[in-house]
């Protein structure tokens, strides 16, 4: 068993010795982290601040939501109200649908009416604001400028808001 150990350790040691054991010890992880930190330097980092246009049917809600997007050290949520005098609820929302689709703001939000019994919104978004670079020069079947300018990703229940109530 002696001579066993003796010759394993000899062995070992030839190995270690050499140049190609010496580079790749220090080759190896250098490459691996490379792989790693290279993609991460070269990603295009996103805008993390966003304008959403929003229209409260009501009128209590929107205080609220700018206390809580204000609060979001995540991504900056800056919330601007349709204004009210642009006359009845389907005048301001295709002015949302406009601000929308030229790109004045990210997103558009439409709080219903009786949110607080009834919580529904309808939100808007620009397809091609969000389109892949791809998507946006038109190499896919239906190009950005065959879309509509918005979209409503849909009226959809919500959870009842318990931290900004009115």
């Amino acid at each position: 068993m002696k001579k066993l150990m003796a010759i394993i350790r000899r062995e070992y040691i030839e190995r270690v010795k050499t140049k190609g054991f010496v580079l790749s010890t220090i080759l190896i992880p250098l490459l691996m982290s490379l792989t790693i930190v290279i993609p991460m330097l070269t990603e295009k980092s996103e805008d993390t601040e966003r304008t959403m246009a929003v229209i409260d049917v009501d009128g209590k809600w929107l205080p609220g939501l700018m206390a809580v997007a204000a609060s979001d050290t995540t991504m900056k949520i800056i919330l601007e109200p349709v204004p009210d005098d642009l006359g009845d609820l389907e005048t301001r929302i295709q002015e949302l649908k406009r601000q929308v689709g030229e790109g004045e703001v990210y997103g558009g939000i439409v709080l219903e009416e009786n949110f607080q019994q009834d919580p529904k919104l309808s939100f808007y978004v620009n397809p091609c604001r969000r389109a892949s670079p791809a998507d946006r020069c038109g190499r896919r079947s239906t190009p950005c400028s065959s879309r509509p300018a918005w979209t409503n990703v849909g009226s959809s229940p919500w959870m009842r808001p318990t931290s900004w109530r009115a």
